[in-house]
């Protein structure tokens, strides 16, 4: 389904993101001290820019919610597996259906998911900076 992965894979950016952007954190914040032990004074700015592009970083994951949206694409893509199980076992609402109505009502529910996650983000973002995304 183009939809599944389609959200798996923005999950996977989003996690990638914000997983390797963190390590990168830690990784800079862990030297500073380490380049504070020399008296150079070349150093000492090297621990200053470490400093700052932490800083920055930080922020970026921050403005940006990586965690936030790798989330949620997460769990648009789990509501999204588990109907096509329940629809692939003839289960609950798809218990009873011929394969015709069976389909449809997979694809309405998988566009109901998908209307619901983009309403949320939209409340997230605004209406004005979701429309320039676009």
């Amino acid at each position: 389904m183009y939809h599944l992965n389609w959200y798996c894979k923005k999950g996977k950016v989003g996690r990638y993101k914000y997983k390797s952007l963190n390590a990168l954190v830690i990784i800079l914040t862990a030297t500073i001290p380490i380049f504070n032990l020399s008296n150079s004074i070349i150093t000492k700015y090297i621990a200053s820019i470490c400093g700052v592009l932490a800083s920055i970083i930080t922020a970026a994951i921050t403005f940006y919610s990586y965690k936030l949206s790798w989330l949620k694409y997460r769990e648009a893509a789990e509501y999204i597996k588990k109907e096509i199980r329940l629809a692939s076992m003839g289960l609950e609402k798809y218990n009873n259906m011929d394969r015709e109505n069976l389909v449809k009502a997979l694809v309405q529910k998988i566009e109901e998911i998908s209307e619901n996650e983009n309403s949320n983000f939209r409340k997230f973002l605004g209406e004005k900076e979701y429309d320039k995304q676009k």
